[in-house]
């Protein structure tokens, strides 16, 4: 944690160029024996110290419970997002699908998707429903498109849905994937949507710089493992 911030807080202030987004694609909160310890209280309050901007719910996440989740998501400083994990009962989000953030003349509309299997542990799992990746993303891509100058999904499905996914919905600028614990030293470009995975436990960090046109359209793109 303490290296991970050194690093974020040098692109930041090296980053003259354009705003800065932090973001997590899930199964960031528990884990291991101290954010189990602390009820994921310890890494989501060490994120809030970073000023992370979003991280979608993975199936680790929900350990303790959705309604756990829940309630950590309310005390954090960040957006915790999930387009497809519902309620059983309302058929409602349980979580903000996505957020739009406008920072230094800049729109991203972010999107967080969860794993079909991350209900199979949660204590209080029989309540909620994990839908289909592609239905959450049609009922919300057109939106996000329309309020935002680049489209940013945190998926936690895997690569391989990440591809289907890209390949299926034009409008896609980035997708950053979890699940699999890929270290993909260089993103892959589908239908023109730029997919990073990066490992886990947070040994290291992703930076993507994307180049953007007086329109904010993207012209170019560099990724890094740091």
């Amino acid at each position: 944690m303490a290296r991970r911030a050194s690093a974020i807080e040098t692109i930041r202030k090296n980053a003259s160029a354009g705003p800065v987004f932090v973001l997590d694609a899930g199964n960031a909160l528990m884990g291991y024996w101290l954010s189990q310890a602390s009820e994921g209280a310890l890494t989501a309050e060490a994120m809030d110290q970073m000023s992370y901007d979003a991280m979608a719910v993975g199936g680790l996440d929900l350990a303790l419970g959705v309604a756990h989740l829940r309630t950590l998501a309310e005390q954090a400083s960040f957006s915790v997002l999930s387009a497809n994990l519902v309620s059983r009962q309302t058929g409602l989000p349980v979580f903000s699908p996505y957020i739009v953030i406008q920072r230094d003349g800049v729109r991203v509309a972010i999107l967080g998707l969860t794993e079909d299997v991350a209900l199979a542990n949660a204590p209080d799992g029989e309540s909620y429903e994990v839908l289909p990746y592609d239905a959450a993303l049609s009922a919300y891509l057109e939106d996000m498109a329309a309020q935002s100058d680049l489209v940013v999904v945190l998926s936690h499905v895997g690569i391989a849905d990440d591809k289907l996914l890209a390949e299926s919905f034009a409008g896609i600028n980035v997708v950053i994937g979890g699940r699999n614990a890929r270290r993909m030293v260089s993103p892959e470009i589908v239908n023109d949507a730029i997919i990073v995975q990066l490992g886990a436990r947070g040994e290291d960090l992703g930076k993507l710089e994307i180049a953007l046109d007086t329109d904010n359209r993207p012209l170019s793109h560099r990724w890094q493992v740091l």
